[in-house]
Protein backbone atom coordinates (compact mmCIF):
# COMPACT_ATOMS: atom_id res chain seq x y z
CA UNK A 1 0.00 0.00 0.00
CA UNK A 2 1.74 3.22 -1.07
CA UNK A 3 2.20 5.54 1.86
CA UNK A 4 3.02 9.24 2.15
CA UNK A 5 4.50 10.25 5.62
CA UNK A 6 3.42 13.74 7.07
CA UNK A 7 5.88 16.70 6.82
CA UNK A 8 4.94 16.72 10.57
CA UNK A 9 7.14 13.64 11.79
CA UNK A 10 5.69 11.65 14.76
CA UNK A 11 3.40 8.63 15.44
CA UNK A 12 -0.19 7.71 16.65
CA UNK A 13 -0.52 4.87 18.93
CA UNK A 14 -3.09 2.65 18.61
CA UNK A 15 -2.65 1.89 22.20
CA UNK A 16 -4.22 5.77 22.19
CA UNK A 17 -7.18 4.60 20.70
CA UNK A 18 -10.50 5.14 22.87
CA UNK A 19 -13.19 5.19 20.18
CA UNK A 20 -14.72 4.16 16.64
CA UNK A 21 -16.85 6.79 15.14
CA UNK A 22 -18.82 5.53 12.17
CA UNK A 23 -20.03 9.08 10.18
CA UNK A 24 -24.09 9.11 10.94
CA UNK A 25 -24.05 10.25 7.01
CA UNK A 26 -23.02 7.01 6.41
CA UNK A 27 -23.74 4.32 8.95
CA UNK A 28 -26.22 2.62 7.24
CA UNK A 29 -24.85 2.54 3.91
CA UNK A 30 -24.20 -0.66 1.82
CA UNK A 31 -22.19 -1.68 -1.17
CA UNK A 32 -24.64 -2.18 -3.91
CA UNK A 33 -21.07 -3.03 -6.32
CA UNK A 34 -19.32 -5.79 -6.48
CA UNK A 35 -19.86 -9.86 -5.02
CA UNK A 36 -21.42 -9.13 -2.05
CA UNK A 37 -24.35 -11.28 -1.29
CA UNK A 38 -25.43 -9.65 1.66
CA UNK A 39 -23.74 -6.28 2.41
CA UNK A 40 -23.09 -5.11 5.75
CA UNK A 41 -23.75 -1.44 6.28
CA UNK A 42 -21.28 0.68 7.44
CA UNK A 43 -21.74 0.37 11.20
CA UNK A 44 -21.75 -3.16 10.76
CA UNK A 45 -18.16 -3.53 9.83
CA UNK A 46 -17.04 -0.63 12.25
CA UNK A 47 -18.40 -3.23 15.19
CA UNK A 48 -16.72 -6.19 13.76
CA UNK A 49 -13.19 -4.19 13.47
CA UNK A 50 -14.13 -2.92 17.08
CA UNK A 51 -14.31 -6.57 17.96
CA UNK A 52 -11.07 -7.63 16.13
CA UNK A 53 -9.04 -5.10 17.56
CA UNK A 54 -10.34 -6.25 20.89
CA UNK A 55 -9.30 -10.14 19.74
CA UNK A 56 -6.18 -9.45 17.98
CA UNK A 57 -4.23 -6.39 19.69
CA UNK A 58 -6.36 -6.76 22.83
CA UNK A 59 -7.25 -3.32 22.77
CA UNK A 60 -10.87 -2.02 24.35
CA UNK A 61 -13.30 0.60 22.36
CA UNK A 62 -16.56 2.37 22.36
CA UNK A 63 -18.48 2.26 18.88
CA UNK A 64 -20.38 5.85 18.34
CA UNK A 65 -21.53 7.31 15.52
CA UNK A 66 -21.10 11.62 14.68
CA UNK A 67 -20.45 13.81 12.29
CA UNK A 68 -16.99 14.19 13.01
CA UNK A 69 -13.90 12.23 14.33
CA UNK A 70 -12.79 12.70 17.99
CA UNK A 71 -9.96 13.04 20.28
CA UNK A 72 -8.29 9.25 20.22
CA UNK A 73 -10.25 8.32 17.65
CA UNK A 74 -10.34 5.85 13.87
CA UNK A 75 -13.96 7.92 12.19
CA UNK A 76 -14.79 5.97 9.64
CA UNK A 77 -16.84 7.15 6.49
CA UNK A 78 -17.52 6.76 3.10
CA UNK A 79 -15.69 8.73 0.03
CA UNK A 80 -16.10 8.92 -4.03
CA UNK A 81 -15.46 5.90 -5.14
CA UNK A 82 -14.13 7.19 -8.65
CA UNK A 83 -11.45 8.28 -6.44
CA UNK A 84 -10.40 4.36 -6.57
CA UNK A 85 -9.58 2.71 -9.75
CA UNK A 86 -8.62 -1.22 -10.33
CA UNK A 87 -5.67 -2.42 -12.93
CA UNK A 88 -8.03 -1.60 -15.91
CA UNK A 89 -9.12 1.68 -14.72
CA UNK A 90 -12.32 1.12 -13.96
CA UNK A 91 -13.67 2.69 -10.50
CA UNK A 92 -13.43 0.14 -7.48
CA UNK A 93 -15.92 -0.24 -4.36
CA UNK A 94 -13.36 -1.57 -2.54
CA UNK A 95 -10.98 1.16 -2.28
CA UNK A 96 -9.59 3.22 0.94
CA UNK A 97 -7.95 6.16 2.21
CA UNK A 98 -6.13 5.57 5.53
CA UNK A 99 -5.08 9.35 7.12
CA UNK A 100 -3.26 9.26 10.39
CA UNK A 101 -2.78 12.13 12.62
CA UNK A 102 -1.94 13.38 15.92
CA UNK A 103 -5.48 13.19 16.88
CA UNK A 104 -5.98 9.80 15.36
CA UNK A 105 -7.21 7.84 11.93
CA UNK A 106 -9.57 8.31 9.11
CA UNK A 107 -10.86 5.57 7.12
CA UNK A 108 -12.62 6.96 3.64
CA UNK A 109 -13.75 3.61 1.83
CA UNK A 110 -15.02 4.23 -1.91
CA UNK A 111 -17.67 2.02 0.15
CA UNK A 112 -18.46 0.43 3.68
CA UNK A 113 -16.62 -2.46 2.33
CA UNK A 114 -14.14 -0.10 1.01
CA UNK A 115 -13.33 1.10 4.39
CA UNK A 116 -13.84 -2.26 5.99
CA UNK A 117 -10.23 -3.24 3.71
CA UNK A 118 -8.74 -0.46 5.18
CA UNK A 119 -9.89 -1.31 8.39
CA UNK A 120 -7.41 -4.64 7.81
CA UNK A 121 -5.03 -2.42 7.39
CA UNK A 122 -4.91 -0.73 9.91
CA UNK A 123 -5.30 -4.28 12.21
CA UNK A 124 -1.87 -5.50 9.86
CA UNK A 125 -0.06 -2.43 11.07
CA UNK A 126 -0.60 -2.86 14.50
CA UNK A 127 0.25 -6.07 14.48
CA UNK A 128 3.72 -5.36 12.38
CA UNK A 129 4.81 -2.10 14.15
CA UNK A 130 6.77 -1.31 17.02
CA UNK A 131 4.47 -0.64 20.19
CA UNK A 132 1.66 -0.69 17.45
CA UNK A 133 2.90 3.10 16.24
CA UNK A 134 1.92 4.14 13.10
CA UNK A 135 3.62 7.03 11.37
CA UNK A 136 1.59 9.85 10.39
CA UNK A 137 0.39 10.56 6.84
CA UNK A 138 -1.57 9.07 4.34
CA UNK A 139 -2.33 6.01 2.53
CA UNK A 140 -4.56 5.67 -0.63
CA UNK A 141 -5.35 2.22 -1.88
CA UNK A 142 -7.29 -0.49 -3.83
CA UNK A 143 -7.01 -3.72 -5.31
CA UNK A 144 -6.16 -4.19 -8.75
CA UNK A 145 -8.24 -6.80 -9.45
CA UNK A 146 -12.15 -7.42 -8.27
CA UNK A 147 -11.75 -10.79 -7.26
CA UNK A 148 -8.81 -12.08 -5.41
CA UNK A 149 -9.72 -15.79 -3.89
CA UNK A 150 -7.44 -18.31 -2.86
CA UNK A 151 -8.99 -22.79 -3.08
CA UNK A 152 -8.09 -25.15 -0.12
CA UNK A 153 -9.06 -28.62 -0.58
CA UNK A 154 -9.39 -30.28 3.22
CA UNK A 155 -10.02 -33.42 4.21
CA UNK A 156 -13.69 -34.21 5.65
CA UNK A 157 -12.59 -33.81 9.32
CA UNK A 158 -14.99 -33.00 12.67
CA UNK A 159 -14.13 -29.31 13.16
CA UNK A 160 -14.84 -28.48 9.48
CA UNK A 161 -16.98 -25.51 10.63
CA UNK A 162 -14.29 -24.32 12.59
CA UNK A 163 -11.91 -24.94 10.25
CA UNK A 164 -13.73 -23.08 7.37
CA UNK A 165 -14.38 -19.94 10.17
CA UNK A 166 -10.48 -19.53 10.17
CA UNK A 167 -9.99 -19.89 7.11
CA UNK A 168 -12.44 -16.88 6.03
CA UNK A 169 -10.92 -14.88 8.84
CA UNK A 170 -7.31 -15.25 7.49
CA UNK A 171 -8.62 -14.62 4.28
CA UNK A 172 -10.13 -11.35 5.01
CA UNK A 173 -6.87 -10.24 6.70
CA UNK A 174 -4.85 -10.71 3.79
CA UNK A 175 -7.19 -8.78 1.78
CA UNK A 176 -8.88 -11.89 -0.13
CA UNK A 177 -12.23 -11.13 -1.49
CA UNK A 178 -13.30 -15.23 -2.29
CA UNK A 179 -12.55 -18.46 -0.35
CA UNK A 180 -13.14 -21.20 -2.61
CA UNK A 181 -13.11 -24.98 -0.44
CA UNK A 182 -13.73 -28.69 -1.19
CA UNK A 183 -13.97 -31.04 1.25
CA UNK A 184 -12.30 -34.46 0.14
CA UNK A 185 -14.27 -37.08 1.94
CA UNK A 186 -11.55 -39.41 1.27
CA UNK A 187 -9.52 -40.67 4.52
CA UNK A 188 -5.69 -41.43 3.54
CA UNK A 189 -4.41 -44.50 6.09
CA UNK A 190 -0.97 -44.81 6.88
CA UNK A 191 0.52 -47.86 5.39
CA UNK A 192 3.08 -49.76 7.81
CA UNK A 193 6.35 -48.41 5.61
CA UNK A 194 5.31 -44.96 7.35
CA UNK A 195 3.58 -43.42 3.91
CA UNK A 196 0.24 -42.33 3.36
CA UNK A 197 -1.54 -44.36 0.31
Amino acid sequence: MPFVESTANGTFSLKQLRFIVVDTKYENAINTDGETLIPPTLTSFASTFRDDLSSALKLKVELSSDTAAVQDSIFMTIGNSSDYLDAAGRPSSEGYTIDVSPKGIMVTGASPLGAFWGTRSILQQGLLSEDMKLSLGSAIDAPGWGIRGTFVSVLAVQSRATLLFVLNLSTTFFLISRLTHSIARYRPTLLPSGVFN
